[in-house]
């Protein structure tokens, strides 16, 4: 803030959730710009170079990366997820090396794009709806109210499928086992039947019942996690920032799984009320 201004997809949102989910699994600093230019490629990409062939090789370095990490830490074990895994079992069966990188492969997928996306997108809205960010400045709103409804307004994860089960009926459609089923999240949190004037953003909505973490058996394990950081950066832009403006393009990802921004050059105006405190 202090600096002025920065491309705040780059230099700030890339950084909080990689690092944090990192921390956790005990990934050494210096290797963490590595495994974030790994997930940007696994499942969305900044440029029209990358392709499905580059996507692919980027899940594989993920996958034995984490086997390099579990073969470590089983010869010398940490005060991390990965190592708590490695010593868990699931009645009396310890798990694989396997099961431990296919969960290492998810957290770090999953706990840097969905998040990253909806920091950047949170920015990008709040620059350009200025009544919102006054009602965030002025304490009209709550942070949890607000992190539901930035969550909501991204839909970061568009789509994900299901397999049919059994056989059933959804709205005239006959649906059999073994179908593949794809379920809309970017619909589900635009539904008018669920959600009063859909198309506005509103950081006061309640209840809000977005589906950004998915619902039932596969709601994301990480969900806590996520509206942590994202409240955290609400809480900083408020205290820190009288607003903040967008400088540039914002160029969007290459995806049809996720949607976001991968640039968002932006100027901050500091409150140096709130940085003071910080000093």
């Amino acid at each position: 803030v202090e600096t002025g201004g920065c491309d705040f997809a780059e230099q700030i949102a890339s950084r909080i959730p990689m690092t944090t989910i990192s921390n956790l699994l005990g990934v050494p600093e210096q290797d963490q710009d590595f495994l974030l230019a790994q997930t940007k490629t696994a499942l969305s990409a900044d440029d029209e170079d990358v392709d499905e062939t580059d996507s692919e090789m980027a899940r594989n370095e993920i996958l034995m990366y984490f086997m390099d990490i579990v073969e470590e830490r089983r010869e010398s074990p940490g005060d991390d997820v990965i190592s708590m895994l490695i010593n868990s079992s699931i009645d009396g069966v310890p798990l694989s090396d396997e099961d431990i990188v296919l969960n290492c492969y998810s957290l770090i997928i999953g706990g840097d794009e969905t998040s990253r996306l909806t920091m950047i997108d949170c920015v990008h809205t709040l620059a350009a709806k200025t009544d919102q960010w006054r009602r965030l400045k002025q304490g009209e709103v709550g942070i949890d109210t607000a992190v539901d409804e930035v969550l909501r307004w991204a839909s970061p994860t568009m789509h994900f499928g299901r397999t049919v089960v059994d056989e059933t009926e959804l709205h005239g459609v006959r649906l059999r086992p073994d179908e593949i089923v794809t379920l809309w999240h970017a619909s589900g949190n635009r539904d008018e039947r669920v959600f009063e004037r859909p198309g506005v953003f509103d950081l006061g909505r309640t209840p809000n019942r977005h589906m950004a973490f998915g619902y039932g058996p596969h709601f994301c394990v990480g969900s806590h996690l996520a509206k942590v950081e994202i409240a955290e950066l609400l809480m900083a832009l408020r205290d820190f920032t009288e607003g903040f403006e967008q400088t540039g393009e914002a160029l969007p990802i290459r995806s049809n799984f996720l949607t976001g921004y991968s640039t968002l050059p932006v100027r901050f105006h500091p409150d140096h009320s709130g940085l003071k405190e910080v000093d």
